[in-house]
């Protein structure tokens, strides 16, 4: 029976990505969105059945939720609609009792991006993920010609758990 390691760069351009044991992507999505007036928000019933969909699989071995953290100077509305978004999907996962760790960004950062030189954190996380994955275009649709850092950070996140698990 294999097992699942999933990581969660939570957001509404986040991403979600499933692993097996042997570090092999086996499913890679941007985070499921809806729209409600005029803004999107995280899709509670997709998250639900993308994850639904890996238990049914095989054993979900661990969910690596990023903590998600107000920046400073970040408005009122934005820093209550990202702790909304992290608080449903933390909840999402415990409801579907699935085994889970909040993930500061640093910890699984330091560990994946050992070794690199000095950029911002998207560009190195774009590299570390396409040193690790080379196979995976990490683009959020077949017409994009940019990588989706939500995706790669999602990857990123589902490796260090799996490392750290081992």
């Amino acid at each position: 029976m294999s097992k699942y390691y999933i990581g969660i760069d939570p957001g509404i351009n986040g991403g979600l990505c499933c692993l097996d044991q042997s570090g092999n992507i086996r499913d890679l999505e941007v985070m499921p969105t809806m729209k409600i007036g005029t803004r999107n928000k995280i899709d509670p019933s997709g998250l639900s059945k993308w994850l639904k969909a890996w238990m049914t699989e095989e054993e979900i071995r661990m969910v690596a939720i990023e903590r998600q953290t107000p920046m400073h100077k970040q408005g009122l509305t934005s820093t209550f609609t990202i702790g909304i978004g992290f608080g449903m999907i933390e909840g999402i996962v415990a409801t579907l009792e699935l085994p889970y760790e909040i993930i500061v960004p640093n910890m699984w950062q330091r560990t994946m991006f050992a070794g690199m030189p000095k950029q911002t954190t998207k560009a190195m996380s774009k590299s570390a993920a396409q040193r690790l994955f080379p196979k995976e275009s990490f683009l959020k649709t077949k017409r994009c010609t940019v990588m989706h850092d939500g995706l790669t950070d999602a990857a990123l996140i589902a490796e260090y758990i799996r490392r750290k698990i081992k």
